[in-house]
């Protein structure tokens, strides 16, 4: 599972006009029906070695995703209030330097979320939730 992104092109003026890009070209959302509202915490990828700054956006209408064949091999959605209500299993998992790192996975409707998306989806809802 995983966010629409990508790296930064020549062509972008910011990280927030790559996200949109990604965003069209990956689930065929058009830019200009997203209010971006933020960016979270950079989080890096464990053997890629990429650092993925999520953009957060709300659409700003009902909008039917357009999955690319090529890109997207499957994708789902699942209700923020689901995911607000649930609490994501935890793992503590030891680093080399002897601290640890805490590893979310989420599972619900049949769907798992784990990795980088997890962080960032973790992420995501603490702010929410603290917001409210």
């Amino acid at each position: 599972m995983a966010f629409p992104g990508g790296s930064q092109a020549a062509g972008d003026a910011s990280l927030a006009a790559t996200a949109l890009r990604e965003t069209e070209e990956e689930v065929g959302v058009a830019p200009g029906t997203v209010r971006l509202v933020g960016q979270l915490d950079p989080v890096p990828t464990q053997g890629s070695g990429f650092l993925v700054t999520p953009v957060v956006g709300l659409a700003q209408r009902t909008v039917r995703p357009r999955p690319d064949g090529v890109e997207v091999a499957s994708w789902f959605s699942l209700p923020l209030a689901a995911l607000l209500a649930h609490r994501p299993e935890v793992e503590a998992r030891p680093l080399a330097d002897g601290a640890s790192s805490l590893l979310y996975r989420y599972e619900l409707e049949g769907h798992t979320v784990w990795g980088a998306s997890a962080r960032i989806l973790h992420e995501l809802l603490e702010r929410i939730r603290g917001a409210s």
